[in-house]
């Protein structure tokens, strides 16, 4: 017999031993294995003989409908220099071991893209970045002038299934406005893996990749933007220059407040922008248009006006009558 033989008339007892692996096909023209860890961290190994096997090594294939294609092609060089290493002896077994723990080893592979958007998308010279690649975890200290926060990133065994999990390290933007960040980085990863309620006539709901939206947000959305962000009423930097200036009383004029549309505004500015007229339609954001403060009542126009006339001359009522008892 020779020695493709003899290596396949042991192989399906052998396979049966690694966990998560599954022969698929044992001919001596391809052996197909499946090995699937997870819904999404699986993959077919295809192995073809060469001649004068195994002196030389496998023709190998990976086949995945979860894994990217770019990864796939560079897992394949690694398993191909892994072949060359042990050329001379039986190669399947060793190999179909050296993916599943390649596959254990590296939860990325289900989320490579992302990764890479990450690396190379968002993060800038002045950031800080340390994948983990064997514990799936990333830490990002994000940074724009003199604002930063540094957060880390945790990759679930069941990815995307399951949503990643997000926690601010350190910060020194205000306390306020990183309640808020947390609040929108929290349901924008549960929006990836629930679906929504009562719309029962939309197709069937798949979890979404949630590494890129919640990194995404935190960094494009919010470092990046909020250092540099101006009050368009007064049109000066809504954050001061020096994180240590940052304004804690919320009754103090340049309190910082972040509107419903995400916009900054100080304190001072926006409670005169809401006091002017007019006030039909709702008050709407100076940069964005999105409505920002509706109407106490529903009332025309031209009873707002008056309204707003009435209460002007009353403030010049009490004015005189404050003037006369001084």
């Amino acid at each position: 017999m020779s020695s493709v033989g003899e290596e396949l008339s042991t192989l399906k007892d052998k396979i049966s031993k690694i966990p998560n692996a599954d022969v698929i096909s044992c001919h001596p023209s391809l052996v197909q294995i499946k090995i699937r860890q997870t819904d999404h961290r699986q993959v077919n190994v295809c192995c073809q003989f060469p001649e004068s096997y195994p002196s030389r090594p496998l023709l190998v294939e990976l086949k995945s409908k979860t894994i990217a294609d770019r990864m796939l092609e560079g897992m394949v060089k690694v398993f191909d220099q892994e072949l060359l290493r042990i050329s001379g002896q039986p190669q399947i077994v060793h190999l179909v071991r050296f993916v599943s723990e390649f596959l254990t080893n590296n939860p990325f592979v289900v989320c490579s893209e992302e990764l890479n958007h990450v690396k190379h998308k968002l993060a800038s010279e002045a950031d800080t970045l340390k994948v983990k690649r064997k514990t799936g975890v990333i830490l990002y200290k994000a940074t724009q002038n003199s604002y930063f926060i540094d957060f880390r990133v945790a990759l679930p065994d069941d990815y995307p299934n399951q949503h990643v999990r997000l926690d601010i390290k350190e910060t020194n933007f205000p306390p306020e406005l990183m309640t808020v960040i947390t609040g929108h980085v929290m349901e924008r990863l549960r929006r990836c893996v629930e679906p929504p309620l009562n719309k029962p006539t939309d197709p069937a709901f798949e979890p979404r990749p949630s590494l890129r939206v919640a990194v995404d947000y935190v960094v494009t959305e919010c470092v990046r933007k909020y250092p540099l962000e101006k009050c368009s009423i007064c049109e000066l930097t809504a954050l001061p220059h020096d994180p240590q200036s940052v304004v804690k009383d919320e009754n103090h004029p340049q309190y910082v407040y972040r509107i419903y549309c995400g916009h900054l505004y100080h304190r001072k500015c926006i409670e005169e922008y809401l006091k002017k007229p007019p006030f039909n339609g709702g008050k709407k954001c100076v940069i964005c248009g999105e409505r920002v403060a509706h109407d106490k009542w529903n009332i025309s126009p031209r009873l707002a006006e008056q309204r707003w006339a009435q209460h002007q001359a009353r403030l010049r009522e009490i004015d005189e009558v404050v003037d006369f008892l001084s």
